[in-house]
């Protein structure tokens, strides 16, 4: 799929030969109709979809187009589909990171049924889009034109062919808003939808849909689900007693990692949301939970934290080992790459969380000892730098 250079409304050249009438502007004078082409070709039956749009070039406008082109298409040929795949360019408007468009892809992902793979061209290899030569096709077929107004313009796209098969042609007066944008918290849910190749994020992403509350391929086993209710309240409990440890002490490493905590928690209610997993968490006030492990645990780790700030600062590393560790296990443990991804992502902000707390500690002259990882891997994380990405550090490392 792709969309082509807006074609210009009016008397205006075109080059090939005139067909008519042979006065012609030979450039630009203020045209005021203009009309963007997105195009779709079905590589498997040669069939060509033309869409012309009478406001901007966006990611709703394309994603628009692109639903009216699954509508058009035979029901034998979408029973017998199994997975959608789009080659793309990485435009603007439909590139990997854009988020209304990644946002929209998850929709129709959803409305279709089918699981969707985006591929994207590299730069400057956008001639390789078979649309492309259907663009060149188009133009061949109408230079010498003059397209005076929407109607010639769309007679002449019909009658272009690609194999011997006229496309089928569509036409747009809907409004589009420019420059929608998701938030990033908005944007975390899209995300957890997301299954983007390890080695090329940006340009090889795999969607799958959502029917209902239950997701169209790999049910989640129980030990999934438990463990993705379980990471729910443990990252919870991390965020309450930093919350009740900060308001004890005062320390702007809690109230730091704290907001972070927030993040953890709110990346595993998505991923709850996507798989349609009941989320534990009914009752969001500190120190309430379901899991009476982490009841208990909560308490115990506030009433130590309140000795004195060492001894907090001691909490808030015990907290991040045992996140680490069990962040270790969950990811062994699920065969779903987006489940996969964010818990990597939250055991990289642990990390960062376990730098900060021993910083604290050893910069009291204090030899750390680890609590519940092995010493090596502890010193191993503390005296690395930081690690940089989606999730937030809430502190500086060793020192």
């Amino acid at each position: 799929m792709d969309c082509k250079a807006t074609v210009n409304i009016g008397d205006y050249s075109r080059g090939g030969k005139t067909r008519g009438d042979n006065k012609a502007a030979d450039h630009e004078m203020g045209c005021k109709e203009k009309y963007i082409p997105f195009g779709v070709l079905d590589e498997d039956s040669g069939q060509v979809y033309l869409t012309f749009g009478s406001s901007s070039k966006t990611s709703d406008f394309i994603v628009d187009s692109l639903c009216r082109v699954w509508e058009q298409m035979p029901s034998a040929d979408k029973d017998a589909c199994q997975c959608i795949q789009i080659k793309a360019d990485n435009g603007p408007e439909s590139s990997g990171i854009r988020t209304q468009f990644l946002k929209r892809m998850v929709e129709f992902a959803n409305h279709t049924g089918k699981t969707v793979h985006l591929l994207y061209y590299p730069p400057y290899h956008s001639k390789y889009n078979p649309i492309e030569r259907c663009w060149g096709i188009l133009e061949q077929h109408w230079n010498g034109t003059q397209l005076k107004d929407a109607e010639t313009l769309l007679e002449w796209a019909k009658t272009m062919t690609w194999k011997g098969i006229n496309p089928m042609v569509e036409f747009s007066r809907k409004v589009y808003e420019k420059g929608v944008t998701l938030s990033k918290k908005a944007m975390e849910a899209v995300e957890a939808r997301l299954e983007r190749n390890a080695a090329l994020p940006k340009w090889d992403i795999l969607i799958r849909p959502v029917l209902g509350n239950v997701f169209e391929v790999n049910h989640l086993s129980s030990t999934e689900v438990e463990t993705l209710r379980f990471m729910r309240e443990e990252e919870k409990l991390a965020r309450d007693v930093y919350i009740t440890l900060h308001n004890q002490w005062g320390l702007a490493v809690f109230n730091n990692i704290s907001q972070s905590e927030q993040k953890h928690t709110d990346r595993i209610k998505a991923l709850l949301q996507t798989y349609g997993v009941a989320d534990p968490v009914t009752n969001d006030t500190v120190g309430v939970f379901q899991d009476s492990r982490l009841l208990g645990l909560y308490t115990q780790l506030v009433a130590q934290g309140q000795k004195s700030m060492l001894d907090a600062l001691y909490v808030g590393a015990f907290i991040e080992e045992t996140d680490i560790s069990d962040l270790q296990g969950a990811i062994a443990g699920t065969t779903h790459a987006d489940i996969a991804n964010t818990y990597s992502n939250l055991m990289k902000g642990s990390r960062n969380h376990l730098r900060a707390f021993v910083g604290l500690i050893e910069g009291q002259g204090i030899d750390y000892a680890a609590q519940a990882l092995p010493q090596a891997e502890v010193d191993a994380i503390a005296n690395s730098e930081a690690e940089r990405g989606n999730i937030n550090a809430g502190g500086r490392g060793r020192r």
